[in-house]
């Protein structure tokens, strides 16, 4: 079994790194949102919303599966390498075969060379998977970390470079090609593992029936996730497209920055506790470790989106400049997404640590059907009813996993919401602290000053908050859990 402490200090590295990798994606949207237009954001989504499901088919779950497993031979494991990278290549000549549908789809030519180009970032991508996954079973999360890090720095200077020197979208064409060409790079530098020649498949073939049970929920998850984006951009063009894009990015990124990437980390120890579990192990040890780590997610999560629900009105046209100022309306909308998002993650682990793929992929269709019905229906209207469709998606997959699913993999909806309950009152209390100080003080200020008084009131009231004596003890125990250990 993975040792408590291990994962304790595998954890704070990731986060640390996490962090970092949060901090620059910030500078990156600030500083290219002030050089580049929304339209250059939106040409880029349009492509990227519909080939990215590529991406996800090229992986086929295999990364997923391989972390699980308890054990991987040589084999195995050059077996999945060469089965990522064939996917990856092959995935690649596809989008760039499909380039021509692409453009006609949204009636936008220039779509053709993005997408073509696009194309080779699968290929890159299938050929580091296991690469990645080695660093990641042998517990070097700094490695794996820098790899992260250290792709997305180069990437930024280069779009950074080619923004400034006036090349527009081509800048962050650029940035997704370098980023992935780097992480290769450092991969296969920083890995102690060399793929040797494929042999037989017969012992590979559990770890593939893993992947296509999970491969069903991250198809159903991505075709969701990005239909909004496809349909703005039918609807509403690539100046919208691009609003809307980065107001989600914005929203959506503690998720992708944070939590998502804690997968690699908590997924071992959860299927350890729940192997423990089914062999006679500790009763409830699987169900203490999961609203643990709930609890530290919510509150290292929830925060900034109640600040940044606070702050919509002056945040974009402060941090990213005039043009973005419609941003605002979309921020808080999208924030309920993802904050149910976030929720939901939890039972994502919970599910997949107990192998339980199936019921996963039930779980989540019973809401992502109904939200992207949502969204095709309202797409018309705007961004805004897209993004409310949205949120209402993931509200319901939320609620599925609470109330009918979760108790089928015995964890039952009263601890989890016990334990969700509180940060959320503390920094619902905060959004409104900050949302009543900016009505009644900050009236007909400039941006900066409005953005700075706000973020005050939301500040006291958060403070007024941690002083709760539940809400202290909530912090001590995420203290505990998240210290470095010597």
């Amino acid at each position: 079994m993975v040792k408590a402490t291990t994962v304790r200090a595998s954890a704070v590295t990731t986060l640390v790194f996490q962090w970092g990798t949060y901090v620059l994606q910030l500078v990156s949207l600030v500083v290219l949102a002030r050089i580049l237009l929304p339209a250059d954001y939106g040409l880029l989504t349009m492509a990227a919303a519909l080939i990215g499901i590529a991406a996800v088919i090229g992986d086929f779950g295999l990364s997923l599966a391989a972390i699980q497993a308890t054990h991987l031979t040589q084999q195995q494991k050059s077996n999945l390498f060469w089965l990522n990278t064939g996917i990856g290549i092959g995935i690649g000549s596809v989008v760039a075969g499909a380039s021509p549908l692409i453009a006609a789809f949204y009636d936008e030519p220039r779509l053709v060379p993005v997408t073509v180009l696009l194309g080779a970032v699968f290929a890159l991508n299938g050929a580091a998977v296991q690469f990645k996954v080695e660093l990641n079973r042998a517990l070097r999360f700094r490695a794996l970390g820098a790899t992260d890090l250290g792709s997305q720095a180069v990437a930024l200077l280069v779009a950074i470079v080619l923004a400034t020197a006036g090349f527009g979208y081509w800048a962050l064409v650029a940035q997704q090609l370098v980023a992935a060409l780097t992480a290769l790079v450092i991969a296969v530098g920083t890995s102690r593992w060399r793929p040797t020649r494929p042999g037989a498949f017969h012992d590979t073939r559990p770890l593939l029936a893993f992947g296509r049970d999970t491969l069903l929920v991250q198809v159903t998850n991505y075709v969701t996730s990005n239909i909004d984006s496809v349909m703005v951009g039918r609807w509403s063009g690539p100046v919208s497209l691009g609003i809307y894009n980065r107001a989600y990015q914005v929203t959506v990124m503690p998720i992708l920055q944070i939590v998502a990437p804690l997968t690699r980390v908590f997924l071992p120890r959860l299927s350890a506790a729940a192997a423990a579990e089914r062999e006679g192990g500790t009763e409830g040890e699987f169900l203490e470790l999961l609203t643990r780590l709930q609890l530290i997610i919510v509150y290292v999560t929830t925060a900034p989106l109640s600040l940044l629900c606070a702050l919509s009105a002056s945040f974009p046209v402060v941090v990213f400049g005039p043009r973005w100022q419609p941003m605002g309306e979309l921020i808080p909308v999208l924030a309920i997404a993802a904050f149910f998002g976030i929720l939901g993650y939890i039972y994502y682990w919970a599910f997949l640590a107990k192998a339980r793929t199936m019921t996963l992929f039930f779980a989540e269709i019973g809401g992502r059907i109904p939200m992207a019905v949502l969204i095709v229906s309202f797409a018309p209207l705007g961004p805004i009813w897209v993004a409310a469709s949205v949120a209402t998606g993931q509200m319901l997959i939320w609620a599925l996993s609470t109330f009918i699913f979760g108790g089928r993999i015995g964890v039952p909806s009263a601890p989890m919401l016990r334990t969700a309950g509180r940060p959320v009152l503390l920094f619902v209390g905060a959004l409104a602290g900050g949302v009543i100080t900016r009505d009644l003080l900050a009236g007909g200020m400039a941006p900066l000053p409005a953005m700075l008084v706000t973020a005050a009131g939301w500040l006291v009231a958060a403070s007024v908050g941690l002083a709760v004596k539940p809400v202290r003890r909530d912090l001590r125990t995420i203290a505990a859990n998240i210290r470095p250990v010597s």
